[in-house]
C-alpha cells in the first residue's frame, strides 16, 4: 500500500511533514494490541487454570507479533519529503503515486497466474520437498515478466486517473489514498469470499485471517493520522514504550506457566503461531521443545532428550522426559487384555463361520438414528444394529485411514504395525505383518475385497492374503473428491455374496463404502438436509445407507444368517469444529476417534456393550468366533463382552494415536480405561489432558489442572504404552 506524507490542504502549499517510522511503529502496536485483546479474552474465557496469565500471555505474543510487523511497514515507507510547491504539482505527484500502484497491481496478475500454475502442475509430484521450490520458480518467473511490464502499464493508468481525477483527488481523498484504501478493501473482500467456500478447517487457517487483519490495519491508520504531523513523536514513545513493557512483562510470565504456553498452543490463533516461534528461540538443543514456554525438556543440552524422544528402557536416562528412566522390561501394551481362546489345532477354523466386513468411511456414530440422532439419516443401518452387539464406545487407533485400516487389519496399535517407512503420508507394511485375511486364509478359507478407491492401490502390503481384491472404479486424489461410488459398488458386493455362498467354502468378503467421506456430495435420491457442511455430511451418511440396503437384505436372508458373521464398522469419525478443527486426522478428541462397530454372530443375541474397546479387538474377536488363532494381534477378543456375565478385566485400557508425517507432525497418543476416563498426551505440544467422557462426552473440561495427581493408574499405563513405542522412521 502507498500512502503520501504531504496532509497539508491543497489550497496552501505548504513544507509539512507527515508522522514517520516511530508513528507507525506505534499505529502497528495499537492495531495489534487491540487484536490481542480480543484474542487474550477469549483464551482468558476458556482458560481451566492460571487466566490472568493466559490473558497476559497471549496479549503479549500478538504484541511482538505487532511490533514486527510495524518495523516492516516502517521500513517500508520512503523518506520524509517536502511537499512540492503548489497545488498542481501535488496533484500531478498524486497521479503520478496512484498510476505507479496500478501499474503494479496490474502487473502482480503476472506473477499470480505464474504462481498458480507452478502450484497446479507442483500438486502431482511425487515428492512435496519439490514443490516449493518449483512454485517459487514459477512465481519468479511471473515476476520478471511483472518488471517488464510496469513501465508500459504505466502510461495508460496515468492518462485514465488524470481523466476520472483531473485535479489528483477522488471522492475527496487524494487519488492514490483512495486508490490504496479501495485495492485493500478489494482484496479483503475477494479473499474473505474465496476462503468462506473453500472447507480449510483441517488446517486451522484462522490465524492468518487475523494476521491479514493487524497488517491491513497499520496502513489504514496511519494514513488516517497523518494529520497528526509531528506531535506524534512523544505520543509514538509512550505508545511503543507501552507495548514494549507490556510484551517483555507478558513474556516472562508465560516462561514460568506450562499450563498457560500450553492452552494459548492448543487455542490461539495469532497467539499460537507467535508461541511456536518464541518456543524455537527458546530451544537451547534445537530438538523442538524448550525447557521454558510448555515446552517440556528436562535437559536443554542434549538434543536427544525431550518429550517426543523414544524412552531407552534401563540407560538411567529420562529421555523422554515422562516420570524418569523407563524399566527394562516394559509391559506390552495389551498386558491386560484377554487372549484368544486357543484353537482346536493350529491354523484351522472350527465353527466355519463366514465372515463380512462392511466398512464406511467417517461415519460418526452420533450421527446415527440408533444413537438417537436427530435426523432419519441411517433407518437401514440403525435396523441392523439392533440385530447386532453395538459396541457403543469403540476407539479407533487412529484419527486417519492410513493409519487406521493397517491397525485394524493386523488388529495391533497403528505404532505397532510393521511399517516399511511409518513417518509416510500413505506407510506401506512390511511382510512381516500377519493381517486378517493371512489368518483366515491359513484357516481354509477364500478371501476377497470389494473396494472403489485409490488408497487400496496406495496401501503397500495391506493385501496380503487376499485371494482376489476387485479395486474397479478407483480414481485419482482429485477425482475422488467428487465421487459416489455406493451405487456401483453394492451390486458387485452382492454378486460376490451370493458365488461364495453357493461355492461351499468359508470365505471372508471385505467390502469399503468411502462415501460419507469429504468433499460431501449432494443426492437427489435422499434427504437434503441443507447447505452447511454437517447438513451435506448427513445427507452422504443418508445415501451410503440406502445403497446398503440391498446388501443388508442379502445378509439377512436364512442362508446367510445362519452362518455368517457380519461386522459393520468405521475407520474413524469426523469433526465439525467441536475443538476448532474439521474433517479429520488431527486430534484425538471423541468426534474423530469414536468409530462404528456393530457386529452380529449367529448364536449371539443383540445387546449393547459401554465398555470402551477397540478396532484393534476385531481380529482376535473373529479368530475366537471361528476357533482359529491371530497370534500377531495385540487386541482383545469381546466375545466376553458379547455374551452376557462374560468376563472383562477392570485394568483394561484402549490406545488411539495420532501418529506424525509429513503433512502433519503432530504426535498424539491417547488412552481410555473401562471407566471411560481419557488421557491425551501431546507428545509434540508437550500436554495432557484428562477428561471423563461418562460426565463431560464433549471434552470441553480438562481435569488435570485442577488435580495434578488424578488417575494415577492410568496416566502410568499411557506412559509404559509410550515407551514401548518401538519408534521407527
Amino acid at each position: 500500500m502507498s500512502f503520501s506524507h504531504d496532509a497539508a490542504p491543497m489550497s496552501k502549499p505548504s513544507s509539512f511533514q507527515a508522522p514517520g517510522r516511530p508513528w507507525v511503529l506505534a499505529v502497528a502496536s495499537s492495531a495489534f494490541a487491540l487484536l490481542g485483546l480480543l484474542e487474550a479474552l477469549e483464551l482468558h474465557g476458556t482458560a481451566p487454570t492460571e487466566a490472568s496469565t493466559v490473558f497476559v500471555g497471549a496479549l503479549a505474543l500478538v504484541l511482538w507479533i505487532g511490533l514486527g510487523v510495524g518495523v516492516l511497514h516502517a521500513l517500508a515507507l520512503p523518506a520524509w519529503e517536502e511537499a512540492p510547491a503548489s497545488p498542481d504539482a501535488l496533484g500531478s505527484r498524486d497521479l503520478d503515486a496512484a498510476a505507479q500502484l496500478m501499474a503494479r497491481c496490474l502487473s502482480a496478475a503476472f506473477i499470480a497466474a505464474a504462481a498458480s500454475a507452478g502450484g497446479y502442475l507442483a500438486h502431482g509430484f511425487a515428492q512435496r520437498g519439490f514443490a516449493g521450490p518449483f512454485v517459487a520458480l514459477a512465481a519468479l518467473a511471473g515476476w520478471g515478466l511483472a518488471e517488464y511490464s510496469v513501465p508500459a502499464l504505466r502510461r495508460p493508468a496515468r492518462r485514465t486517473l488524470a481523466r476520472v481525477a483531473p485535479a489528483g483527488r477522488l471522492g475527496g481523498l487524494r487519488v492514490h489514498h483512495a486508490l490504496s484504501l479501495g485495492l485493500a478493501l478489494s482484496l479483503a473482500l475477494v479473499t474473505w469470499l474465496s476462503l468462506s467456500r473453500l472447507d480449510l478447517g483441517a488446517w486451522r487457517l484462522g490465524w492468518l485471517a487475523h494476521l491479514a487483519l493487524g497488517a491491513l490495519a497499520v496502513p489504514l491508520l496511519a494514513w488516517a493520522t497523518s494529520g497528526l504531523g509531528r506531535r506524534a513523536g512523544r505520543l509514538a514513545v509512550a505508545i511503543m514504550g507501552a507495548a514494549v513493557l507490556v510484551a517483555i512483562a507478558g513474556l516472562l510470565a508465560l516462561s514460568r506457566s506450562p499450563d498457560a504456553a500450553g492452552h494459548i498452543a492448543r487455542d490461539g490463533q495469532v497467539s499460537r503461531i507467535a508461541l511456536g516461534v518464541v518456543r524455537r528461540l527458546a530451544d537451547g538443543d534445537g530438538d523442538g521443545h524448550p525447557a521454558t514456554f510448555g515446552g517440556g525438556d528436562c535437559d536443554d543440552t542434549r538434543a536427544e532428550v525431550h518429550p517426543g524422544a523414544t524412552e531407552i528402557p534401563g540407560n538411567g536416562i529420562d529421555d523422554n522426559c515422562a516420570d524418569g528412566d523407563a524399566q527394562i522390561e516394559a509391559p506390552p501394551p495389551s498386558a491386560s487384555a484377554p487372549a484368544s481362546p486357543p484353537s482346536a489345532a493350529a491354523g484351522a477354523a472350527v465353527n466355519r463361520l463366514n465372515v463380512v466386513l462392511l466398512a464406511i468411511d467417517t461415519l460418526r456414530p452420533d450421527h446415527l438414528g440408533f444413537y438417537g440422532y436427530h435426523r432419519p439419516t441411517s433407518p437401514r443401518i440403525d435396523a441392523f444394529a439392533r440385530t447386532a452387539v453395538a459396541f457403543d464406545h469403540t476407539l479407533a487407533p487412529a484419527p486417519n485411514t492410513p493409519r487406521s485400516f493397517p491397525a485394524f487389519f493386523t488388529g495391533r496399535p497403528a505404532s505397532r504395525v510393521k511399517w516399511v517407512k511409518r513417518f509416510a503420508n500413505y506407510g506401506a507394511l512390511t511382510e512381516a505383518n500377519d493381517t486378517l485375511f493371512e489368518v483366515f486364509q491359513r484357516a481354509g478359507y477364500r478371501t476377497e475385497a470389494q473396494t472403489a478407491h485409490w488408497y487400496w492401490d496406495k496401501a503397500q502390503g495391506i493385501r496380503q492374503g487376499v485371494e482376489a481384491w476387485d479395486n474397479r472404479g478407483a480414481l485419482s486424489i482429485k477425482d475422488s473428491n467428487t465421487q459416489s461410488a455406493a451405487p456401483d459398488l453394492t451390486p458387485r458386493v452382492v454378486e460376490r455374496l451370493r458365488a461364495l455362498e453357493a461355492s461351499g467354502r468359508p470365505f471372508v468378503l471385505f467390502a469399503h463404502y468411502f462415501d460419507p467421506h469429504g468433499r460431501y456430495m449432494k443426492h437427489p435420491e435422499v434427504q437434503d438436509f441443507g447447505d452447511e457442511l454437517v447438513d451435506k455430511y448427513d445427507s452422504e451418511i443418508a445415501f451410503v445407507d440406502r445403497h446398503l440396503g440391498p446388501v443388508l437384505d442379502l445378509l439377512d436372508e436364512a442362508s446367510f444368517k445362519d452362518d455368517t458373521i457380519v461386522v459393520l464398522f468405521s475407520d474413524h469419525g469426523e469433526a465439525f469444529k467441536e475443538h476448532g478443527f474439521l474433517f479429520h486426522g488431527r486430534t484425538l478428541y471423541d468426534e474423530e476417534i469414536r468409530a462404528t462397530l456393530f457386529l452380529r454372530a449367529p448364536g449371539v443375541a443383540a445387546r449393547r456393550v459401554a465398555v470402551p474397546v477397540g478396532l484393534v479387538d476385531v481380529l482376535p474377536t473373529l479368530a475366537s468366533l471361528v476357533g482359529t488363532t491371530a497370534p500377531d494381534a495385540l487386541g482383545a477378543s469381546l466375545v466376553p463382552l458379547m455374551r452376557e456375565g462374560g468376563d472383562w478385566p477392570s485394568d483394561r485400557v484402549v490406545y488411539a494415536e495420532q501418529l506424525p508425517y509429513p503433512n502433519y507432525e503432530t504426535h498424539l497418543v491417547a488412552a481410555v480405561d473401562v471407566h471411560r476416563k481419557k488421557l491425551i498426551r501431546n507428545l509434540t505440544e508437550n500436554k495432557t489432558e484428562l477428561y471423563d467422557l461418562a460426565l463431560d462426552p464433549e471434552e470441553k473440561r480438562d481435569l488435570l489442572p485442577s488435580n495434578r495427581e488424578a488417575e494415577p493408574a492410568l496416566r502410568a499405563a499411557l506412559v509404559r504404552f509410550i515407551e514401548s513405542d518401538p519408534g521407527g522412521p
